[in-house]
């Protein structure tokens, strides 16, 4: 049988993943369902990214070391005591203070820690405990669930790791796009490696909702107090059905091999581009009928005839958009001397990010209404640089 304890593992990518590592590790460990992330980057935290409860220790403030150059490789005394210090000005006073990073474990750090823990216990303030990446994997791989969530599975069984974790804030993907152009790539690779590998997209509002779902747990539970988790839970499941459901258009993009073809070869500089449209066409409004303003859009599969309407989408265009096209029109008729052949390969970008999101989520439409892949295939329905277009 295979046992994680038997294998070394890398940090996670990025630091928001590695916090939700440690967030997955603690709540499950003290089995503390109040355990909540606590603001994000760029907002005050007073040092803590994590607050749980840990038995009648409340509240226990969690520290995940983020540096600039990631993952850690090193972490000073200096650091460590500045973050206690930051974490002083937590309100309420917290009981007991971890610093976890991905920097090894240190012998001079932890006698440092005992040395000044000594101290803190006299004048009656929290200890601290500082966790690094031997002991975080140590006490993972004693969790089955969360080290099966970030390392893949046990026992044989194929493994499910956790292979990305994107945020959006009002629909909006939170990258530059340097980083969202070496986030695709490897996200790319990564499902070919592990198939059944995880992805996370999450919206911060919804965090945001169960934070304030979580809040109301210690009110006194009325009738108007019940009502109000109510609503806030009702409204948290409709977003979080918005989040897998981005997942899942992420997931039927990468793991098709002619959709995967097609941003590869038909799209390859486009290819953040797309798969963002696609990420947050998800997160958009929902509906599909366009204001009175807009100009309508038609795309029908290779080799149907226009006049199918059972096959046609529809997007609707503002009026910069249509300019964009009637131009792209224009310098392909000055270039080629031939009219441009009207398929979405030829579409310019602005015009591109509303059409391709429209043919990926007519295709999980057909899937969900019993379509096979491999009927979708011979339709020719899966390559949608291919699709026409009119205006």
């Amino acid at each position: 049988m295979a046992d994680h304890a038997q294998f070394e593992y890398a940090p996670p990518k990025s630091w928001d993943q590695f916090e939700e590592m440690c967030a997955d590790l603690f709540q499950t460990m003290w089995n503390d369902a109040s355990l909540v992330r606590h603001g994000r980057s760029g907002q005050s935290q007073d040092g803590v990214d994590i607050v749980a409860r840990h038995g009648a220790l409340y509240p226990v403030g969690i520290q995940c070391k983020r540096r600039a150059k990631w993952p850690a490789s090193k972490v000073t005394i200096a650091q460590i005591d500045s973050e206690i210090k930051d974490a002083e000005a937590f309100k309420p006073a917290l009981k007991h203070f971890y610093v976890v990073t991905t920097a090894q474990d240190d012998t001079k750090l932890q006698e440092h820690l005992r040395t000044i823990n000594e101290a803190r216990r006299r004048a009656k303030k929290f200890e601290v405990t500082l966790l690094g990446w031997s002991e975080l994997v140590r006490r993972v791989t004693l969790e089955p669930t969360v080290a099966r969530k970030h390392f893949g599975a046990v026992g044989g069984a194929q493994p499910e790791p956790l292979l990305a974790t994107w945020f959006t804030r009002g629909g909006v993907l939170r990258f530059t796009d340097r980083e969202f152009e070496l986030a695709v790539e490897e996200l790319v690779l990564d499902l070919d490696d592990h198939p059944n590998g995880r992805v996370v997209i999450r919206q911060i509002e919804s965090d945001k909702l169960l934070q304030q779902t979580q809040a109301l747990e210690a009110v006194e539970r009325t009738d108007q107090v019940r009502q109000q988790r109510i609503d806030l839970r009702k409204e948290r499941r409709v977003m979080t059905a918005r989040e897998a459901q981005a997942v899942r258009s992420l997931k039927f993009l990468f793991q098709t091999p002619d959709l995967k073809d097609s941003l590869r070869y038909s799209w390859e500089k486009q290819m953040p581009m797309l798969v963002r449209a696609v990420v947050e066409d998800v997160f958009g409004p929902i509906g599909i009928t366009g204001p009175s303003d807009y100009t309508e859009m038609r795309l029908w599969p290779p080799g149907k005839p226009h006049s199918d309407v059972l096959r046609r989408i529809t997007v609707y265009l503002t009026a910069a958009q249509v300019d964009d096209v009637l131009e792209s029109r224009r310098r392909h008729l000055a270039k080629w001397k031939k009219p441009m052949a009207d398929v979405v390969s030829e579409l310019p970008d602005s015009t591109l990010c509303d059409a391709f999101p429209a043919i990926v989520r007519r295709l999980l439409k057909n899937i969900d209404d019993g379509k096979s892949i491999a009927e979708l295939r011979a339709a020719e329905w899966l390559h949608p640089a291919s699709w026409a277009f009119d205006l």
